[in-house]
């Protein structure tokens, strides 16, 4: 009998896929329950627990991040800049709610605009934020909305 949960999901995906084309259903439900036990299936009790752990997290600089294709600019009083974005690239979860990190970064600048973390709760389709990085401003700890609304008081 083959260990299926050593099997990456678009193996496991295709190694299901002959087993059903042959007739052999009982290894397509092995495979199943293998399949499904990948799935996270967060306690919506936990998500309260889970906003807190984020709240006392310190920013992961040490993972790795890919570039997004976003867009993203800012302006200064010199003209528009263009800004790369970044995620993580491994998928990241505190008691089974997907977490991800952000952050923008200007090259005329040389600096670091934007660093958060998301956590997402899909069920409830929420998101909890925590800042460390707004606007180029060391943020972390303080009120985010507050600041932003000053912003946008003028």
């Amino acid at each position: 009998m083959i260990d299926y949960t050593q099997l990456s999901p678009a193996d496991l995906f295709y190694t299901m896929k002959e087993a059903y084309l042959k007739g052999d259903l009982g290894e397509v439900k092995e495979m199943a329950k293998v399949s499904r036990s990948r799935t996270r299936n967060p306690k919506q009790e936990d998500w309260l627990d889970a906003c807190d752990e984020v709240n006392k997290m310190k920013f992961p600089d040490d993972i790795e991040f890919f570039e997004t294709k976003q867009g993203e600019s800012h302006d200064q009083k010199k003209g528009t800049h263009q800004l790369l974005s970044y995620k993580n690239s491994h998928p990241m979860y505190v008691k089974d709610f997907e977490l991800t990190a952000r952050y923008n970064f200007c090259i005329k600048c040389n600096d670091t605009r934007n660093k958060q973390l998301c956590l997402f709760n899909n069920e409830k389709t929420i998101v909890h934020e925590k800042w460390f990085k707004y606007e180029g401003d060391d943020v972390e700890g303080k009120d985010i909305f507050k600041i932003a609304s000053n912003l946008f008081a003028n």
